[in-house]
């Protein structure tokens, strides 16, 4: 039994074998520092010969390092390396970018702009304009043209004052503490009214649709009474003495001189129509309009769907402007994807 010492030729490790019988002989051993396998061999004089098996599973399994040499990059030669390898990979034409980076004159300042992700802006995002779709066009032009005949509305509202309408029949019923009174004087717009109580205890008078003025005086102890009134379109035979709107009631009180009668709830709601409504549908006609543009530039579907809703409320030629208004929601419902969910943003798309 014999103990040598050897050192191992990968990393120069001190080991020792011990040998066992005949000295003529090759056998195998692993390094204790870097259990790289061993073959050894004893020649006849005596010598230890040591050399390490080659393992193919192992030099499979080695990574490779990769080492630049350089500190320069030179991007032309990269740019014409990759040409080479594909021809479809960079256009012939291509301009080479001539500068070149030196790594050694980086400053902090520099690896950190190198290294620091993209970030996209709102000023970089780059637009293309949609074209304008045949669908988006026509409801522009039903939600403008209702939008319009609001302010034809507006007008004729405002205007109703010295406007008059056809004739029509109204009837007149004076009381006082005792009862109808038979005797009174009747005057329309400062003008008395040849007319007299007839068997309902009525006085009848013919005047046109529109604003008017009527008063009654002249009964004895009793003030005088005047009442602004609003006589609307309406059907005869059907709505004949309906207070407020086709028959009007005075009832006198004891005094001198002239007093107004308390409005009626209907002739209330005519004069504050007459007073707020042309402002109100002038509103209305501009949210049509800007609903419209919204529908031109498939801009917003909810400001379009506003523009087409206030233009029904503004009964534009009383029924053109809300079948209009309606077509145009028809529309926008089945052609919503060509709008946008934004106020300021078209409906383009964003890169």
């Amino acid at each position: 039994m014999e103990k040598i010492e050897y050192n191992c030729p990968e990393c120069e490790t001190s080991n020792f074998v011990t040998l066992l019988g005949s000295k003529d002989i090759i056998f195998r051993s692993k390094c204790s520092g870097c259990s790289t396998e061993l073959e050894m061999t004893i020649d006849k004089k005596q010598k230890l010969s040591v050399k390490p098996i080659e393992n193919i599973r192992n030099k499979s399994n080695k990574k490779e390092i990769f080492r630049i040499d350089t500190s320069e990059l030179d991007i032309e030669e990269g740019i014409s390396k990759i040409k080479k390898e594909d021809g479809k990979a960079v256009p012939d034409n291509y301009p080479i970018y001539e500068e070149k980076i030196n790594v050694k004159e980086l400053t902090d300042k520099d690896e950190e702009y190198l290294n620091k992700p993209e970030q996209r802006t709102e000023s970089d995002t780059v637009e293309f304009p949609k074209p304008i779709e045949t669908g988006a066009v026509i409801i522009a032009v039903m939600i403008m043209i209702s939008g319009i005949l609001t302010f034809h509305t507006a007008w004729l509202l405002a205007d109703v004052d010295n406007s008059e309408g056809p004739e029509t029949l109204v009837s007149l019923v004076v009381i006082d503490e005792n009862g109808f009174v038979a005797n009174a004087t009747i005057s329309l717009d400062g003008k008395e009214v040849d007319t007299s109580m007839n068997n309902h205890n009525e006085y009848p008078i013919i005047t046109t649709m529109g604003k008017h003025t009527l008063k009654v005086g002249n009964v004895t102890g009793y003030s005088d009474v005047t009442w602004d009134i609003f006589i609307a379109a309406h059907d005869n035979e059907t709505l004949l003495g309906t207070e407020g709107l086709t028959r009007f009631t005075f009832e006198l009180e004891e005094g001198n001189g002239t007093i107004e009668h308390e409005p009626h709830r209907v002739q209330e709601m005519y004069f504050s129509l007459f007073k707020y409504g042309p402002l109100i549908l002038v509103m209305f006609g501009l949210i049509s309009i800007w609903g419209a543009r919204m529908a031109y530039r498939q801009k917003s579907y909810a400001g379009a769907q506003i523009g087409a809703l206030f233009s029904i409320f503004g009964f534009g030629l009383l029924f053109v402007g809300p079948v209009l208004g309606i077509a145009s929601l028809i529309m926008l419902n089945r052609n919503r994807k060509l709008f946008s969910a934004s106020f300021n943003k078209d409906n383009n798309r964003h890169l």
